[in-house]
């Protein structure tokens, strides 16, 4: 039990500057706590709101409290907010002008982020109803991975870590000229990765099934991991600093493919069939279809040519009678209105 439920009206309470009410039970709410600067109130079960304004507080920890619903409006002075595993937390405040550090990952009622001009760490993973962030102009760290509705990423200048892995809506990365560290591995329709990454060292790519090509210039990169992208062509030419490379999986590259020249003759091979039998083919199904019939029996075309017996000799089996009913048969390979002309 905490000091708020053994004995909620402390007059201590006013001037209490620190509350640590973690894994309480009995906690369902909090009293105005002008003068806290930090507050811990994480795994409370029954917690669904705290005090509407703490205006002094600087660090706030609500880290799985499955039944908190909403935040305090009014945080002008927070600088470190935890509060992931809440699956009921809709939005975050709108004014968070000097917070630096934000967890809330697992929240999957989480459709957005505020503007957060202070921020430089941010984990928002498994957020599964996330689909964009803001400008985050002093952002360092960044976990987003497995955000399925996550999109796209707008500029992150100051960035040096992106795990943005297993995020299969994710198409493109833009542009980051800091960053040293890249997890997009797991990436479904991820294209392609920005062309300038003066910076990077590690770079995790693999399973990426669309994937096409890398950047041209990664002077920095000692680590790389590209491994089962089916349709990676080429690495860069130069990698001046790379002391580990895993490009297994991957069939057009040379390097550590046994199969790369086989693939290659194979691919020659198909190329020549096609060449060779895809025109036949077009033709057989022209042939087979109503345009050419319409053509092929319009008048002046062969298919109306009927009274020349070469023609008929060729082209035409003979009918028959029936000998029941003495009623003349077409064969299957005379068209219709032949017998009027025989």
């Amino acid at each position: 039990m905490c000091l708020l439920c053994e004995n909620p009206e402390a007059k201590t309470l006013q001037i209490l500057t620190r509350l640590d009410c973690r894994n309480c039970p009995n906690l369902t709410r909090l009293p105005l706590l002008p003068a806290l600067t930090r507050l811990d109130c994480d795994h409370c079960p029954n917690l669904t709101q705290l005090p509407e304004s703490l205006p002094d507080l600087t660090r706030l920890g609500c880290f799985g409290c499955p039944n908190l619903i909403q935040l305090p409006e009014s945080l002008p002075a927070l600088t470190y907010l935890n509060c992931a595993y809440c699956p009921n937390l809709t939005h975050l405040p709108e004014s968070l002008p000097v917070l630096t550090q934000l967890y809330c990952h697992d929240c999957p009622n989480l459709t957005q982020l505020p503007l957060l001009p202070a921020l430089t760490h941010l984990d928002c993973s498994s957020c599964s109803n996330l689909t964009q962030l803001p400008l985050l102009p002093a952002l360092t760290y960044l976990h987003c991975f497995s955000c399925p509705n996550l999109t796209q990423l707008l500029l992150l200048p100051a960035l040096t870590h992106l795990y943005c892995y297993d995020c299969p809506g994710l198409t493109q990365l833009p542009e980051m000229t800091a960053l040293k560290y890249l997890d997009c591995f797991n990436c479904s329709i991820l294209t392609r990765l920005p062309e300038s990454l003066p910076a990077l060292t590690n770079l995790h790519c693999f399973n990426c099934p669309i994937l096409t090509r890398l950047p041209e210039s990664l002077p920095a990169l000692t680590h790389l991991d590209c491994f089962n992208c089916p349709i990676l062509t080429r690495l860069p030419e130069s990698l001046p600093a790379l002391s580990y490379l895993d490009c297994a999986g991957c069939a057009w590259l040379p390097r550590q493919n046994p199969d790369y020249q086989q693939n290659v003759t194979r691919l020659l091979r198909l190329q020549s069939w096609f060449r060779r039998w895809a025109p036949l083919k077009r033709m057989q199904r022209w042939v087979r279809s109503e345009e050419f019939n319409a053509w092929y029996y319009s008048p002046g075309q062969p298919g109306q040519l009927r009274s020349e017996k070469r023609w008929k000799r060729k082209c035409v089996k003979r009918p028959r009678e029936d000998e029941e009913s003495g009623v003349r048969k077409r064969s299957r390979y005379e068209p219709e209105g032949l017998e009027a002309d025989l």
